[in-house]
């Protein structure tokens, strides 16, 4: 009886030595790329640069030089049974109807949803982009904004400032200009005009000259300074800096 089971032992200990020595012996050096794919299968990746070539396997690699095997990485086999683990269990998903959408397995109808409401949001702020370009647009170019003014019967809010450091031109920016609540009442009642007095940034000499002269028309003494003119060109009011908001800011220059 001990005998058998002796046997038994040593038979198991040769099968598992043979299968060992097997899988060992699965890739060689020196091996051609077409024993390596008839050994383990296409790779993953191929990548190839002068006479090496690289194939991956999971995060397995096989390098061969002139179609020769020159490294193999280490427990090949047992990256190589991960590897087909996980084919298998996207094989799976596969089967059982899902795809995979920036990562995610995920139903068909759960990826169209994402979709939609992706490029839903997408349009809603291109749209909200587009207003705010199209309503905050102010102009530099004195002619231009009066002339404009004139054609479409709107006054004109020249903006007396100094952007980069003037703090209650800053904060007269944030507060009112780049609300929305103003772009949009602005849109359908002025054309607006920047006449800036930047230190930090140095101005076209032409626009130098026109927003001096401009300052020195409306005796601007003080930044930031609004004045509001009629389509005519003529004064309709004059402010400046006032806390509150937009509303509060227009119903001082009314």
């Amino acid at each position: 009886m001990h005998y058998r089971h002796l046997l038994l032992i040593c038979s198991l200990l040769f099968i598992s030595l043979n299968a060992l020595q097997a899988a060992e012996a699965v890739i060689r050096i020196g091996d051609s790329y077409k024993q390596v794919v008839k050994a383990i299968g296409k790779p993953d990746g191929d990548l190839s640069a002068a006479s090496k070539r690289i194939l991956t396997y999971g995060t397995a690699k096989v390098i061969l030089r002139a179609d020769k095997v020159t490294e193999v990485s280490d427990d090949l086999d047992s990256k190589l049974q991960v590897r087909n683990k996980n084919q298998e269990s996207i094989e799976a998903k596969r089967k059982a109807g899902l795809v995979n959408y920036k990562g995610e397995w995920m139903k068909p109808e759960q990826v169209e949803a994402l979709i939609h409401a992706n490029a839903q949001e997408a349009l809603k702020n291109r749209s909200k982009q587009s207003r705010n370009a199209n309503s905050g647009i102010w102009y530099t170019n004195f002619k231009q904004a009066a002339s404009l003014a004139k054609s479409q019967n709107k006054k004109m809010l020249i903006n007396f400032t100094g952007s980069d450091w003037c703090g209650w031109c800053i904060k007269l920016d944030k507060e009112v200009f780049s609300q929305t609540s103003f772009t949009q009442h602005a849109a359908q009642n002025y054309i607006l005009l920047r006449c800036d007095f930047p230190k930090r940034t140095k101005l076209p000499a032409a626009l130098q000259t026109q927003n001096q002269t401009l300052a020195k028309k409306f005796g601007v003494r003080e930044f930031p300074t609004i004045i509001v003119l009629k389509p005519d060109g003529s004064v309709y009011s004059k402010g400046g800096y006032v806390s509150g908001g937009p509303s509060a800011f227009l119903s001082s220059i009314r």
